[in-house]
C-alpha cells in the first residue's frame, strides 16, 4: 500500500536542487537511510536517464525515478521529494519536475497496488494540484490516506 510505503521519515519538501541529478541522490535518501537501497540503485537510476532520456517524467511536473531491482536493491521502497523551484530533467526545460517519487521495487510484483493507487492519484489533474499545492510533509501525508481508502 501507498500510505505504507510513503510515510513521514520517507516524505522530503525542499526550495530547490541546482540540478536533476541533485534531485534524484536527494531524493533517494531516505531509501538509502532506511536500508532499502545501495548508493548503486541511485547510479543506476541516473545511467538509465542519461541511456534513456528523460522517460521518469510521467507527466508534467512529475517524475519516478526507478532502475532494475537487480542493481543494489534490498528491499521495497518509495520516497517523496517536493521541491518549491522545478528542475529540467537532462536540462530540458520541457522536462521540468517538482515532484519525484523514487521507486525500489524487489521483483516486478510486489510494488503493483502501491503502483496502482499512485496511478490513480497522479492521473487525475484536481489531485496532482493538489499534491503541488501541499507545503507540509503532513499535507502529503493526508492525500496519500485518501488514494489509499
Amino acid at each position: 500500500m501507498l500510505k505504507d510505503l510513503l510515510i513521514e521519515a520517507t516524505i522530503q519538501l525542499v526550495d530547490h536542487v541546482s540540478h536533476w541529478e541533485e534531485a534524484i541522490w536527494l531524493g533517494a535518501q531516505p531509501l538509502l537511510e532506511n536500508g532499502s537501497i545501495e548508493a548503486s540503485y541511485v547510479e543506476a537510476m541516473i545511467a538509465n536517464v542519461k541511456t534513456h532520456g528523460p522517460y521518469i517524467v510521467i507527466c508534467p511536473m512529475i517524475a519516478i525515478p526507478h532502475a532494475e531491482n537487480k542493481v543494489g536493491v534490498l528491499k521495497m521502497g518509495m520516497s517523496f521529494l517536493k521541491l518549491k523551484e522545478p528542475v529540467n530533467v537532462l536540462d530540458d526545460p520541457e522536462k521540468a519536475v517538482k515532484i519525484l517519487i523514487t521507486l525500489a521495487a524487489t521483483d516486478n510484483k510486489t510494488h503493483l497496488k502501491a503502483l496502482a493507487q499512485l496511478s490513480n492519484l497522479l492521473s487525475d489533474s484536481y489531485s496532482r494540484e493538489e499534491l503541488m499545492a501541499c507545503s507540509t510533509t503532513q499535507e502529503v501525508l493526508k492525500m496519500l490516506e485518501k488514494v489509499s481508502e
